[in-house]
């Protein structure tokens, strides 16, 4: 069987390209794609900043977490009040009242 190989495009244009996206659904999607996709968008704080979409999870609140966690420390004000009613109605995790009162302050900030 013979592998299809894409040409790999320079790391800056793939981050430029990758920011375009606007929505939590199609960044998840992207950070599936491959090893090196998933790399770029973690460490894209631009991405994370300007990410749209979010929603109260129905279950893994943990991965929820780890999103909005991510997404408000690069200043996304809609993840740090996510993140703070996360914490607010009942999600328990490290540090998670003293996080949940500095990202609702930091939102109502902003």
């Amino acid at each position: 069987m013979k592998k299809c190989q894409l040409p790999v495009l320079p790391e800056d244009i793939e981050s430029q390209i990758l920011e375009l996206l606007e929505y939590v659904k199609d960044v998840a999607v992207a950070r599936m794609v491959c090893k090196r996709w998933k790399r770029l968008v973690d460490e894209n704080s631009q991405l994370w900043r300007r990410l749209q979409g979010f929603t109260l999870p129905k279950r893994l609140p943990s991965e929820a977490e780890k999103w909005y966690r991510k997404a408000a420390e690069c200043g996304n004000r809609e993840a740090m009040v996510l993140l703070a009613l996360l914490y607010y109605y009942g999600y328990q995790s490290q540090d998670a009242t003293v996080l949940s009162l500095t990202f609702l302050r930091n939102s109502v900030a902003c």
